[in-house]
């Protein structure tokens, strides 16, 4: 069970921003890698460390919103799935 639990998580890492920059994917993937909660990730820590290069946007709500509503996302969905499993263990 646990090599099926890794295989989405090394999808998004490989189809990520983080690797490469985006213009060096093929066009049919960039909405994808563009918009998958990893490169959302990245993007910001880069502008929050203060990346200076062009591919960089400065700390700007743009920049930052789809990052915050991934976690939001995540949030709201993991912490009632847990909430689920620990009482069923009762």
């Amino acid at each position: 069970m646990l090599p099926l639990l890794t295989l989405p998580i090394l999808i998004f890492g490989l189809l990520s921003v983080g690797l490469m920059p985006l213009r060096l994917f093929p066009r049919w993937i960039h909405p994808f890698v563009r918009n998958q909660p990893i490169s959302q990730f990245v993007e910001a820590m880069r502008a929050l460390a203060g990346d200076t290069t062009k591919r960089v946007l400065p700390v700007t709500w743009p920049v930052m919103a789809p990052t915050l509503a991934w976690l939001v996302g995540f949030t709201l969905f993991l912490v009632p799935m847990s909430i689920v499993v620990l009482s069923k263990r009762r």
